[in-house]
């Protein structure tokens, strides 16, 4: 029960450094840049984890103990799936925005005192 909660803080904590960078890093560029940097990289991100389920859930199943999932069993994760992505989007979004805006409140600080 630990590690699939360990895994998950994990992920959490890599998708939020993910966002710093990209709010970092595109600080200069569009407001469109970043929504969609954050959205390129929220979905291969929810991809990756689909593709584990599968592999470690799915297929040990299947090659086992021979019940494999019905159709109508494996079109049930793809709402969580979609579900999961806007999630991670968003906070993605909420991250790499307020990286943007505390780099350039704090230049415009340094500025300011320079002068």
């Amino acid at each position: 029960m630990l590690v699939p909660i360990l895994a998950l803080v994990a992920c959490e904590v890599d998708l939020t450094l993910t966002a710093g960078a990209i709010g970092i890093g595109m600080r200069r560029s569009s407001l469109a840049a970043t929504v969609a940097a954050t959205g390129l990289i929220s979905s291969v991100f929810a991809a990756a984890i689909f593709l584990v389920w599968i592999l470690w859930f799915v297929a040990p199943a299947c090659v086992a103990g021979g019940t494999c999932p019905g159709q109508s069993e494996l079109s049930r994760p793809y709402v969580y799936l979609a579900a999961g992505a806007v999630a991670q989007w968003g906070w993605m979004l909420a991250v790499a925005l307020a990286t943007r805006r505390q780099t350039r409140e704090r230049r415009r600080m340094r500025v300011s005192t320079e002068v």
